[in-house]
């Protein structure tokens, strides 16, 4: 029972966050659609009675890098906090609360502004932070759960596996805007926010935060209650600080920091890119650049 029980810890965590990744993957897919409907650019002639959001493509451009960024900072700053948050509360609730808002914003970012024919650049810009902000709770409580999970000398072996859930939700997210992309890039944003949704019901039913959880609500044969309870009892959680002092995590900080350049480069530009230098389509752009989470 309890092997079963790690199964289902390492495939619902591994696709959660897959999910995480996918939802991100959005905006990165559809930049070209979405500027073209800014700058009212459209390849379709597709006719418009309200003035462009944006007038030209240099511009736009320019918001996207700028949306990106500010992501990227609102998620590393907030890291911090759902790190925190996750080691006082039920980390499985947490990720839960996250992947609902998470879903909220992208549509909202996405969708609600093409439906509503709002265009607004404070709009969008606080949309997206929120976003970031709560895209952030995945890892950290994601890790921890499966920290509490697979202990041991093959830690090392299962977390790099696990870790694969980055580059499989990148491929999910591409494959997904590939696919819905047709329908609209707003029903792109609206399709993998419904996802995130489901995918919190099926974190918050199916899994517990630890196994000792689960040895509390049901007590072997062979253990007292006492023992079940003692089982529960954790260290005080340490602070920031702290853990920033623990020894090599500022170095890998660092190292880390260097990938993640080259990475998130890729990550948030490649299918633009390939559309805007090759003259690809986006759904053939999406496509291809799972190629590069592939490798």
């Amino acid at each position: 029972m309890h092997q079963r029980k790690r199964v289902l810890v390492f495939l619902v965590t591994f696709f959660s966050y897959a999910l995480f990744h996918a939802s991100r993957k959005t905006l990165s897919g559809v930049k070209a659609s979405l500027m073209a409907d800014w700058t009212h650019n459209n390849s379709m002639n597709e006719p418009y009675v309200y003035e462009a959001f944006i007038p030209t493509v240099a511009e736009a451009e320019t918001f996207l890098g700028l949306l990106d960024a500010l992501f990227m900072a609102a998620y590393a700053v907030s890291l911090f906090y759902w790190g925190w948050l996750g080691d006082r509360l039920n980390p499985r609730n947490v990720i839960v609360f996250g992947m609902v808002g998470s879903a909220t914003a992208l549509v909202s970012f996405g969708s609600l502004p093409k439906w509503l024919h709002f265009y607004s650049a404070p709009y969008y810009l606080l949309t997206y932070i929120i976003f970031g902000l709560l895209q952030a709770c995945g890892w950290p409580n994601e890790v921890a759960i499966m920290g509490n999970w697979f202990g041991g000398d093959n830690r090392g072996f299962v977390m790099g596996l696990w870790a694969a859930c980055q580059p499989v939700g990148n491929i999910m997210g591409s494959l997904l805007i590939a696919l819905v992309l047709p329908l609209g890039y707003e029903y792109t944003f609206a399709f993998n926010s419904s996802l995130m949704v489901l995918g919190a019901l099926i974190v918050a039913l199916t899994i517990e935060e630890s196994p000792r959880r689960e040895s509390y609500q049901q007590i072997d044969d062979n253990e007292t209650p006492s023992e079940a309870v003692d089982m529960r009892t954790d260290g005080t959680p340490i602070g920031m600080l702290e853990a920033l002092l623990l020894p090599n995590v500022i170095p890998y900080c660092l190292c880390n920091t260097c990938l993640k350049f080259v990475n998130y480069a890729f990550f948030f530009w490649l299918p633009f890119y390939l559309t805007g230098k090759y003259g690809w389509t986006e759904r053939d752009a999406n496509t291809l650049s799972i190629w590069y989470d592939i490798g």
